[in-house]
């Protein structure tokens, strides 16, 4: 077979050509038995699947539904052709006949040896019969080549002739067509295929007419004389002159012809040839026949069968494609030896056809998968799969394992999705070993591409071929690599979030989603075949699993609850002019910790045990209102050892008094200060949003009153056991993320400047970073 002959390769896939008999390009053809297939390897080009017939009709069946057959030819061919339709059909012929006299003049024909002599006999030709030389009396001509190479070869021939205006019509789905709906005028050399040698009407001028009509040229040697008749039948018509003639390459004839060297005689044993295969044709026809009678007996057990199990089963059409697929494969498995014989007996191979088809009915009965295949079963489970049914569909690609545990990993990966959908706790760690063993049968795939890609860079790509096609072939393997891969990663981030899922004991909601929605992340045409091919063998969607919404509801009511607590200390401050900003930062700080707390659990799928949740939250509040009375008790302390320096006996045992009833009451606020250190790092942060909001005045005003009440309580270290340590870790924060707003205005640096004083520690001269200052001084005292 070669490519312009037998085929053609045309957007970037392989078109079967009639060119023996009626030149058309059968884009919607494949042939079978992998020759396809075969034909794109060998031009680079990405493969097509393999399909296998499982319902056809024959012209001949068709032709014989009809009760009457009539029809008119002015090309029906010699005696053989008459009694071949006659002994088929049952249709007698006879000639009417033509209404205007036959004006065409038959030159013969010629034979050439050699290419050289052939292509110089062409041009010779062309140039003595059209007279292409002399504008006043030259004609038109129609040369018909044997096929589309061989024409291209010709016209670059052809354009060696002066004044020839040359026009190519090889292909009836370009514009090439245009070439025959205009009227050929004089000097005009239309070079066509079989296509323009067959029921076209080409039209020429008057000019032309007048100087003898169209010439038509054949180059080659019709397969039968109605194929000659049909050719040089397009010139001469309705009673215009016109004229033909043969130019042949005996190296193009058959062998038993290319011995040949009398044109009459070629013509001679070209009929006698014709008449012995006419014999190889009716056996043939017989075949055929008996395939159709076959195909009907299949056609009628399919109908009964679909009324005995319609009602009550969704999958009935599903069923019946699998009954399709595997009368396919026993008519092809049976067609060799149907062949074999010279002649087969119709009612023998049907009454095998019949037992075969009941064996299929028992096995339907006894509610067995009716095929061999592991995909049907799988696309049986799928069906259920969308219906929701996932205990019947578990049930299919249960047997889909069983039947082939080599190739099931797409069986593996849906069921470990309807063990999900079923059970969404209790079967994690069985659809984790599914998914497992999903992913490691994908090997197989792998293994297979990888031969295949190793074929593809030792191979060779022929000259001829055409540069664009070249490495579309190399491209679809390695995006079924990407696709492959792709999957791959998916199975193993499922697994992962199953597992961290299953250890946090969360509810989950398991998604999927089209296959065919992947197609957006590979920008490949190809991907979308690839795609449908994985549809084909049941992989039709890609699942997920979620946290429940439930979980991430009563999350996001935690962090709503938290940012309403925000909002409200960061009112309290300006609202109390700073009088209330401890309670102001302590509800900051508790809302931040809602809102984180909320966003983990969210992210780790943690529910909310709303009766613990509502109890911590309600000790939580009472700490923070009871938090200015602590601070207030360690004031008042500071402010008698200060005042009363002499009597430190007295102090002493007013500070014991003091500390023991603020042990008493921190003891009672212990949840308190586990949430407060739970939330200190954030601290900061929220200090920061709540200064900005409310104005610098007004935060330096709320700095001076905490920094004052925090640092005089220094003189008994009791309280300072119980609470600065805590202060210590929260105000640290507080000066890393907030100092630098805080110590732009004058009002602080005169209160470190007056903390200093106090002190007299601290050597000002020379000082311009106020913020580094400041930062020192804070941490010196809380030391």
């Amino acid at each position: 077979m070669q490519p312009g002959r037998e085929y053609l390769v045309k957007d970037n896939a392989i078109h079967p050509v009639d060119f023996k008999h009626t030149g058309l390009i059968e884009g919607n053809k494949k042939w079978g038995d992998g020759i396809q297939q075969f034909l794109e390897m060998k031009h680079s080009l990405a493969l097509s699947p393999m399909t296998l017939i499982t319902n056809f009709v024959s012209n001949v069946a068709l032709f014989k539904k009809y009760n009457q057959i009539y029809g008119l030819s002015g090309t029906l061919g010699s005696t053989i052709d008459r009694e071949f339709l006659e002994k088929i059909y049952g249709t007698p012929s006879f000639q009417i006949p033509t209404h205007k006299p036959n004006k065409m003049v038959d030159l013969g024909g010629v034979l050439k040896h050699s290419k050289e002599e052939w292509l110089l006999e062409i041009c010779d030709t062309l140039k003595r019969e059209c007279k292409l030389g002399n504008s006043q009396t030259s004609r038109a001509a129609l040369v018909i080549a044997e096929d589309i190479s061989t024409a291209k070869m010709l016209v670059s021939t052809i354009k060696s002739i002066p004044k020839a205006n040359l026009k190519l019509y090889t292909r009836n789905e370009t514009d090439e067509v245009k070439a025959i709906k205009e009227s050929l005028q004089q000097c005009d050399v239309l070079v066509a295929t079989n296509l323009a040698g067959r029921g076209t009407n080409i039209k020429v001028t008057d000019d032309v007419n007048q100087n003898g009509g169209l010439f038509v040229l054949v180059t080659f040697l019709p397969f039968n004389e109605r194929v000659e008749l049909q050719a040089k039948g397009r010139t001469s018509r309705k009673g215009e002159p016109g004229s033909s003639k043969m130019v042949i390459l005996t190296q193009n004839l058959d062998k038993n012809l290319s011995s040949c060297h009398n044109f009459n005689q070629v013509l001679q044993l070209r009929d006698k040839e014709e008449r012995r295969k006419m014999s190889f044709r009716i056996s043939e026809i017989n075949l055929v026949s008996m395939k159709d009678n076959l195909f009907q007996s299949y056609c009628k057990f399919v109908k009964h069968y679909i009324s005995l199990n319609e009602k009550n089963n969704d999958a009935i059409q599903e069923e019946v494609e699998d009954l399709h697929e595997k009368w396919g494969f026993w008519l092809k498995h049976k067609s060799s030896e149907i062949e074999r014989e010279s002649q087969p007996d119709c009612k023998i191979w049907t009454d095998c056809l019949k037992k075969y088809l009941d064996e299929v009915k028992n096995e339907a009965s006894k509610k067995q998968t009716p095929s061999g295949s592991i995909y049907n079963i799988i696309k049986l489970g799928n069906i259920k799969c969308f219906r929701e049914e996932y205990e019947c569909a578990k049930i299919y690609f249960t047997q889909a394992i069983e039947r082939d545990k080599i190739w099931s990993s797409i069986a593996y990966y849906n069921r470990a999705f309807c063990t999900l959908s079923i059970s969404k706790s209790d079967g994690m760690q069985e659809a984790i070993n599914d998914l497992e063993k999903a992913k490691c049968l994908l090997q197989h795939y792998f293994n297979e591409l990888t031969v295949t890609l190793t074929c593809i860079k030792h191979s060779r790509v022929t000259q001829e071929e055409d540069k664009s096609n070249e490495g579309h072939f190399l491209r679809q393997v390695q995006l079924k690599f990407q696709v492959l891969n792709y999957f791959t990663d998916k199975i193993e981030k499922l697994i992962k979030k199953i597992d961290n899922i299953a250890k946090h004991k969360a509810d989950t909601e398991v998604h999927a989603d089209d296959i065919l929605s992947i197609s957006s992340l590979f920008d490949d045409e190809l991907c979308c075949d690839f795609l449908q091919e994985l549809w084909q063998l049941g992989l039709t969607q890609i699942f997920h699993i979620e946290k429940s919404s439930r979980i991430i509801l009563d999350q996001v009511i935690v962090i709503s609850i938290g940012v309403a607590q925000g909002l409200v200390g960061a009112l309290l401050i300006p609202v109390s002019s700073g009088m209330l900003s401890q309670i102001a930062v302590g509800l900051v700080c508790d809302g931040v910790s809602d809102i984180l707390g909320g966003a983990f659990g969210i992210v780790h799928g943690r529910e909310v045990k709303w009766k613990s949740w509502s109890i911590n939250k309600g000790v939580t509040l009472a700490a923070i209102c009871l938090l200015p009375c602590v601070m207030k008790y360690g004031k008042v302390a500071g402010e008698a050892f200060v005042a009363n320096k002499g009597k430190v006996k007295l102090v002493k045992s007013v500070l014991t008094e003091t500390s023991k009833t603020v042990i008493s009451d921190a003891k009672c606020i212990t949840n308190a200060k586990s949430v407060i250190q739970g939330t200190y790092q954030t601290v900061g942060q929220a200090s920061n949003l709540i200064l900005q909001k409310s104005g610098k005045l007004v935060a330096v005003e709320v700095t001076k009153q905490m920094v004052d009440e925090c640092f005089t309580c220094v003189a008994q270290p009791v309280v300072m056991k119980e609470i600065a340590n805590l202060l210590r870790k929260i105000l640290g924060s507080f000066i890393n993320n907030v100092m630098k707003d805080l110590f732009e205005g004058d009002e602080m640096k005169k209160l470190i400047i007056r903390i200093e004083i106090s002190s007299k520690t601290t050597d000002f001269s020379g000082c311009s970073n106020f913020q580094k200052l400041g930062e020192d001084v804070l941490r010196r005292h809380l030391r």
